[in-house]
């Protein structure tokens, strides 16, 4: 799977246009049922087998209106949602460091790695 998503991650970075892109938010899940998500609009969730690639580049660039969110992806690598306010608890044990200017989707996914 970590392979699977470096890849996915590695075609946005070379294929994105650098001058509105944001970053791009995707969170690999088994379960749902413990994530503190929000959707942040009536298309969040994903019904149809859609491209994954074109849907997380999309919601990378500044054009989009929901840039900030995070693209949820199950363990089948499917796309499920997208554009996804994901709020993980803060866990202290956390540390980076913060003098790199990290954004908050970074902080996001750095502490979500903990759920």
């Amino acid at each position: 799977m970590h392979l699977r998503v470096k890849k996915l991650l590695e075609k946005i970075r070379r294929e994105a246009p650098g001058n509105v892109f944001t970053g791009a938010g995707v969170v690999v899940y088994e379960s749902l049922d413990n994530l503190p998500l929000f959707l942040m609009g009536e298309d969040s969730v994903v019904n149809d087998n859609i491209d994954l690639f074109t849907t997380v580049l999309e919601s990378s660039l500044a054009t989009n209106p929901n840039h900030d969110g995070f693209c949820m992806v199950s363990k089948d690598f499917k796309l499920t949602h997208k554009n996804i306010y994901f709020a993980p608890p803060i866990d202290q044990s956390v540390s980076f460091d913060n003098s790199q200017g990290y954004g908050t989707r970074y902080v996001a996914a750095l502490m979500g790695s903990k759920v």
